[in-house]
């Protein structure tokens, strides 16, 4: 969930490769831009917390 709130560059530092790593990998798992990703993975995450609480 931090990961939607951090930069390219805090994901980065975070997981100890370059900027440009994290930028490469937004792309190759098909999205063009970081808020293109941290929209899919906010409703990712969204989907999977209501199916915990839903008892799924």
């Amino acid at each position: 969930e931090d990961a939607y709130y951090a930069s390219g560059l805090e994901l980065a530092a975070r997981t100890g490769v370059s900027e440009a790593t994290v930028v490469r990998f937004w792309r190759s798992i098909g999205y063009s831009t970081s808020m293109e990703f941290k929209l899919s993975l906010s409703r990712d995450l969204a989907r999977a917390s209501s199916g915990r609480s839903s008892g799924d």
